[in-house]
């Protein structure tokens, strides 16, 4: 009952659509990270110590205990949907539950030291320049299928943005969604890697008015295009993405998350009792625990406030915050653990591996009045919107036949929906190098070529998402 009471209370507070649509988001858990220093931060300035604090950390994290960038990719379908999370109540699961009782027999509260982050509020960029992409196409693996679907770049786009994000939330999210979305396209196409997304058909008017209003636009550092990874929310602070994955991306760095905390999955609860705790723990580490409950979990390593990324088991194993999650069907590895009555209950914070945007993050802060690309250059450091060239590969892949398609995408590194395949390291490409174009306002006869160009090039698509389903 205290489960449904705050779904009504959530309804009340941002609609029903609203909160039905935003079920769309979702992500993969995350690993490892080590301690930095905090320096403190203000609402519109950064922390000086950040950059250097990246590095030495990134030093001390062991490679071996790193993922690849595609281990981090969305959960099981069936998870996209809001209710499906609702339903849990009847197995133990509370969403948005209170703290854990003052009577519990013990708490294990996951809290780091002081660490370093940014929170940058820059000003709006008024960037009103695009292109038509319906002249590209591209490869992706369709998590919905399992397929390979080759599809127009606008198309796709807004097929993703629908399921990500859905239309019930304001379009600067929308919009920020879209470009991240296309950001990921252009540089997994930069490293000749094939990306798994999933692909929602029948997009709504909404979705295709926001793609078209940032269509062609993407982030750039240093002159390529940024590796815009994200989640469906973090645990308040993203995760540099050295820290969690191989590859380190300067402009995934720390970063503060203020809303995050208004999630539906924000302090979601998971209940097993002390007996199936301890058959889980036994038989996934090869352990017998002692007597002394306490002693089964004991924080060794968190970091960027209530990420747990080491985890001492019985001081007989040591384990990953990735790993108890995963154990107990937790969304982020931010969650804190009680006993009581003789069962635990992990509050978990977040969902997700935590680099990058926050979905749920972006939403607030557009309805606190940041435009799409305040809300990328906050989550993304030191990015610049921009407007992408034509990727000629792209457009030459739209006349390939299926036999050339099956060929190429082959011979390029896949992602899959376990993440087991990593992507090339320091590959560059016109893409990934010196691409960006002046930003400059696409006057009103550009637009209109662009959206009629756009329908035509709509027509050529060699397989949509209706046709995969």
């Amino acid at each position: 009952m205290q489960g449904l009471t705050k779904i009504k209370e959530l309804a009340g507070r941002f609609g029903v659509k609203k909160l039905c649509a935003a079920g769309a988001v979702c992500a993969a858990g995350a690993a490892v990270a080590l301690a930095v220093v905090f320096t403190g931060s203000q609402h519109g300035a950064d922390t000086a110590a950040a950059d250097s604090v990246s590095e030495s950390s990134q030093v001390q994290t062991a490679a071996s205990q790193k993922l690849p960038v595609t281990k981090f990719k969305k959960a099981p379908l069936s998870e996209y949907d809001m209710a499906q999370t609702y339903v849990a109540q009847v197995v133990g699961e509370e969403i948005n539950g209170t703290k854990a009782p003052e009577t519990a027999d013990f708490t294990v509260t996951a809290k780091s030291g002081d660490f370093a982050f940014k929170d940058v509020m820059n000003s709006p960029a008024y960037f009103r320049a695009t292109r038509d992409i319906s002249r590209e196409f591209y490869t992706v693996r369709d998590i919905t299928t399992g397929k390979l679907v080759t599809m127009n770049a606008f198309e796709l786009v807004c097929g993703i943005v629908y399921n990500e994000v859905g239309d019930g939330w304001g379009a600067e999210a929308i919009k920020a969604q879209a470009v991240a979305a296309y950001s990921c396209l252009r540089y997994s196409e930069s490293i000749g890697m094939v990306e798994t997304v999933g692909i929602k058909k029948n997009y709504t008017p909404t979705i295709q008015s926001c793609v078209r209003a940032v269509q062609g636009q993407v982030m750039f550092y240093g002159g390529g295009i940024a590796n815009t990874l994200y989640s469906a929310s973090t645990a308040g602070y993203s995760i540099p993405s050295g820290d969690v994955i191989v590859s380190k991306y300067p402009y995934l760095t720390c970063v503060k998350s203020a809303y995050d905390e208004q999630d539906p999955n924000w302090g979601r609860k998971v209940t097993v009792s002390k007996a199936d705790v301890k058959q889980k723990l036994e038989s996934k580490f090869g352990i017998k625990l002692s007597d002394d409950v306490k002693n089964w979990f004991k924080i060794t390593d968190c970091r960027y406030g209530k990420y747990i990324f080491g985890i001492s088991i019985d001081s007989k194993a040591n384990a990953t915050g990735k790993a108890i999650a995963a154990l107990f069907g937790l969304r982020s590895n931010a969650f804190d653990i009680s006993l009581k009555d003789d069962v635990f209950t992990f509050t978990s914070y977040g969902w997700g591996h935590g680099v990058g945007m926050s979905q749920w993050g972006a939403c607030m802060y557009a309805r606190h009045g940041y435009t799409y690309d305040q809300i990328l250059t906050h989550y993304y450091v030191g990015t610049k919107l921009g407007l992408s060239g034509v990727s000629q590969k792209a457009v030459e892949r739209g006349k390939k036949s299926a036999e050339e398609l099956e060929k190429e995408a082959a011979s390029a590194t896949q992602t899959t929906a376990d993440g087991e395949s990593s992507p090339p390291q320091e590959t560059t490409s016109d893409d990934a190098q010196g691409e960006q174009t002046t930003a400059v306002p696409a006057s009103e006869a550009d637009e209109k070529q662009s959206e009629s160009t756009e329908e035509e090039g709509a027509q050529k698509v060699t397989k949509s998402a209706e046709d995969a389903e």
